[in-house]
């Protein structure tokens, strides 16, 4: 009946919106992991709002679009994988930063302790030589911690700017296939929402954008190669 279509209509538009939505979050997303901390939460929770959606659309679309959906999401779920094992690296080297950062701001504050202990005893009416033979031992252990855990917290630096320029290199170059991908899926929905018009004119479009975005992504990677 009429009503019956209208309301599968309904259904099928707010269930393609929010596909269509979480679609759209999820390069931020996979772009996001280096910085993101596995200790606080599942990184795999950030794809769970695309998973629930494609398994709606699943349900409601006409059977050409369910597959492109079906093939999409298992492209980004496939692609996850392969992120969450390389931004292990990154991860590693970021908790190497904060407990070298910790270890130096403490040896920091020993050192401005230290220093604050030699001046006084240095006022006082009777300096003692032990004294501050030990707060000078003292004092050149902190730096040289200080020193150490500076040195540490740079490394770690590096390792992770060098992970993130291949993490960055490798999720731009992963993604451009699945954008085409995606491209198909678009006009599918736009098709099960009667929202047909020149869909051949609209795909070339879409594509026509894509194909901008891939050359800028080229020129983005060749200035990462020389970086």
């Amino acid at each position: 009946s009429e009503k019956a279509r209208e309301r599968t209509s309904a259904v099928r538009r707010d269930v393609y919106l929010k596909a269509v939505e979480e679609l759209a979050k999820v390069g931020g997303f996979l772009g996001s992991l280096p910085q993101q901390d596995p200790t606080k939460a599942n990184l795999a929770d950030g794809m769970q709002g695309l998973f629930a959606a494609a398994a709606k659309v699943q349900l409601v679309a006409e059977p050409k679009t369910a597959q492109l959906v079906t093939q999409l999401v298992g492209q980004y779920g496939e692609l996850l994988l392969r992120l969450l094992r390389a931004v292990r690296p990154m991860h590693d080297a970021k908790f190497e930063i904060s407990l070298n950062s910790d270890h130096y701001e403490k040896a920091q504050k020993e050192i401005e302790r230290v220093i604050a202990d030699m001046r006084r005893h240095y006022e006082s009416a009777k300096p003692e030589v032990g004294v501050l033979a030990a707060l000078n031992e003292s004092f050149e252990f902190q730096r040289a911690q200080a020193a150490m855990h500076a040195e540490r917290r740079v490394a770690a630096w590096k390792a992770f700017n060098s992970g993130h320029r291949d993490y960055v290199r490798s999720l731009l170059t992963e993604l451009q296939p699945i954008a085409a991908q995606q491209v198909k899926g678009q006009v599918a929905i736009r098709h099960d929402l009667g929202l047909d018009g020149d869909l051949s004119a609209l795909e070339a479009e879409m594509e026509c954008q894509r194909m901008k975005l891939s050359e800028q992504v080229r020129k983005y990677l060749d200035e990462l190669g020389d970086a």
